[in-house]
């Protein structure tokens, strides 16, 4: 179950001492658990994974790049 509700009662039933020693959270870039990796692991660095990054980069620049076409005339293409 990935519901916060659910992580969040998951996680925490491990004693807060534990948690604090996390260093490192890899996750998406879904604010929600960002958010919920801050309360549960207050000590850890939140990073976000390598594969969301390139995802989210390659999209806008794809956007870019068909906007930009757009503009062109069909001859200039």
């Amino acid at each position: 179950d990935r519901r916060q509700r659910y992580l969040f009662e998951y996680f925490n039933s491990y004693p807060l001492k534990v948690r604090k020693r996390v260093e490192y959270v890899t996750t998406d870039m879904y604010k929600p658990y960002i958010d919920l990796a801050k309360k549960v692991f207050p000590n850890a660095n939140i990073v976000v994974d390598k594969f969301h990054i390139v995802q989210l980069l390659t999209r806008e620049l794809n956007k870019l790049r068909i906007n930009e076409m757009k503009k062109l005339n069909t001859r200039s293409r």
